[in-house]
């Protein structure tokens, strides 16, 4: 029994942890007219690996699957790809290690009175895809949304990537023609 129910909290934090809906968040400049800007370059500087410390994560293929993700997101949606645009996409991945701690009480046998209650600690990898936009004429950032999440594996980061950059874009101030 006591090994059933420690199964059962790990499995179920494991799915909380792991599973858990991604959320948007974003925040704009109020003072800028976004529907100004119709020609958009996405930051190739963005491509260059800043974090070596987890290059199963990041790495040259995600960083090009996030590049052509908000590339065609925004062409999808009516923005003409321009070098000489007037706003400017960029990304960044940021990659964190996070500690949970839970207390998971149990039965320790049939004669037991109380519970027999431990802290147990679950370490896990917390991602975060960051998109932005720059208004180059005043090279100012104006816009930036996110989206956290623990992906299991690089190769499920990889699937999601796409959903994610249209998660943020649909959330952005020039969203509205994302449909």
């Amino acid at each position: 029994m006591k090994t059933l129910n420690k199964f059962i909290a790990t499995c179920t934090l494991l799915t909380l942890v792991a599973c858990g809906t991604a959320k948007v968040i974003s925040d704009q400049d109020p003072t800028v007219q976004f529907d100004d800007f119709k020609t958009v370059v996405v930051c190739k500087e963005d491509l260059v690996i800043t974090n070596t410390e987890y290059p199963d994560y990041d790495n040259i293929e995600s960083r090009e699957l996030l590049f052509n993700s908000v590339a065609e997101e925004l062409q999808k949606n009516g923005y003409r790809l321009e070098d000489q645009a007037n706003l400017q996409i960029g990304f960044k991945i940021l990659i964190s290690e996070e500690t949970l701690e839970l207390r998971n009480c149990y039965d320790e046998g049939e004669v037991d009175y109380w519970p027999n209650c431990k802290i147990e600690t679950l370490n896990y990898t917390e991602h975060t895809i960051v998109l932005y936009a720059t208004d180059l004429a005043k090279n100012q950032v104006v816009w930036q949304g996110s989206v956290s999440k623990n992906f299991s594996s690089p190769k499920r980061m990889q699937s999601e990537l796409p959903m994610i950059v249209r998660m943020i874009l649909e959330e952005s101030p020039f969203g509205s023609l994302i449909v």
